[in-house]
């Protein structure tokens, strides 16, 4: 794939990631800034006070090297929980964190949880379109 058509996958995943944040946890969330010049802004904004995210849709992911990016990024942008979300092409988003942050994100989510819960009483389906053994299907 050409570093335009990768850029842009890396985009539409970013939205995707926005979007299913919005979806989950009741907050606000777009895609960050990085194609205005910040190179430093976060792949997701959203409303969730606490938690970094880095989005990654790529068939062969480093995942070592996409956690230790989110911990860096996450430090950088104040004392946060380093996640990525990431998924290959036709497959369902998987969550990384570190397990030793895992009692701490917990935490933080809950609230967001119980309010989305009384909002709606259900929880989504993460928008993913998968069959009982997990493969992609339309």
């Amino acid at each position: 794939m050409g570093k335009i058509n990768s850029r842009a996958k890396g985009c539409r995943h970013e939205r995707e990631v926005a979007r299913l944040l919005t979806e989950l946890f009741g907050v606000d969330a777009r895609r960050g800034q990085q194609h205005a010049g910040h190179a430093d802004a976060p792949d997701v904004v959203h409303g969730i006070d606490g938690m970094h995210v880095e989005a990654k849709h790529v068939e062969r992911l480093n995942l070592w090297d996409a956690v230790s990016q989110s911990s860096r990024d996450a430090k950088t942008g104040g004392d946060k929980i380093p996640t990525v979300i990431h998924r290959k092409n036709k497959k369902p988003n998987l969550f990384t964190c570190w397990l030793s942050d895992l009692p701490d994100l917990i935490k933080l989510l809950a609230p967001y949880l119980e309010s989305k819960e009384k909002e709606d009483n259900s929880l989504p389906d993460a928008g993913n379109s998968f069959d009982s053994h997990g493969f992609y299907s339309k």
